[in-house]
């Protein structure tokens, strides 16, 4: 592979990961403003 492509998709995959990491945090913290006492 060509080091162009490799960067493009090291960089996709950072931008991918940081979304689902960002998704996942807004996620949890919505979950815990909710139902504080759920279990």
């Amino acid at each position: 592979m060509h080091p162009t492509a490799e960067l493009i998709g090291a960089a996709a995959t950072l931008i991918a990961l940081g979304f689902l990491t960002a998704a996942s945090i807004r996620s949890i913290s919505r979950r815990k403003h909710v139902s504080p006492g759920a279990r």
